[in-house]
């Protein structure tokens, strides 16, 4: 089967997604895209990111914006949950589906 995800952090804190069968790289930050772009070009379609990468990513975000794939994931893996990820997550279903399905009443 061919490998579709990866997992992308900053510490040693992402290599816990290669218990589950997921590939991960520690980076630093001035790397990320260039790996992202390497990865990309083997088929790789869903990312999961570190939070604390959004800002480093956001050409890569914007650049595949309109393409299905590749898939960015924003998770709290190096650092306290900031909120990000869940929130890209809100703005995708909500332009997906048109509604906001996290809205608290």
């Amino acid at each position: 089967m061919e490998e579709k995800i990866v997992a992308i952090g900053t510490n040693g804190n992402v290599l816990l997604f290669n218990s589950i069968g997921i590939t991960s790289f520690v980076l630093k930050p001035e790397e990320v895209n260039n790996k992202i772009k390497e990865l990309v070009s083997k088929n790789i379609e869903i990312f999961i990111v570190s939070e604390n990468l959004e800002s480093v990513i956001k050409p890569m975000q914007e650049k595949y914006k309109d393409s299905p794939y590749p898939i960015f994931l924003m998770v709290p893996i190096d650092h306290k949950a900031s909120g990000v990820g869940t929130e890209k997550v809100r703005e995708n279903v909500k332009t997906a589906i048109g509604i906001d399905i996290f809205k608290e009443d």
